[in-house]
């Protein structure tokens, strides 16, 4: 039922680009710049809490960009449901329901 999507956001792989991604790939980079300055300076104690805090940032990030790309999925399906449910004049639970039989084209 993806081809009832809208033409222009089917191309689409991912979630698309946000500012904030920007912002946390420079935060990212300035937490490893920050440990591995600190690290060849022989402070060894502050690169590897710089790392920590880097470790959780980034944990953090991709947990965060997990949840937005579920997100933007279940959006998707809810408009594919709603346009199935409009245009073939189809029950809600005829939607999802799982087909006896298909057939799968991959190339």
């Amino acid at each position: 039922m993806r081809f009832l999507v809208d033409r222009r956001q089917a191309h689409l792989p991912h979630q698309p680009f946000h500012p904030a991604s920007a912002y946390s790939f420079i935060l990212n980079a300035l937490f490893i710049a920050g440990a591995v300055w600190a690290c060849n300076d022989e402070n060894y104690a502050l690169g590897g809490i710089l790392i920590l805090f880097e470790a959780g940032w980034y944990s953090g990030n991709i947990y965060g960009a997990a949840n937005a790309a579920h997100k933007y999925n279940r959006k998707i399906d809810d408009d594919v449901q709603k346009i199935s449910t409009h245009t073939f004049h189809l029950n809600e639970y005829e939607v999802r329901k799982t087909p006896k039989a298909s057939i799968i084209f991959r190339f």
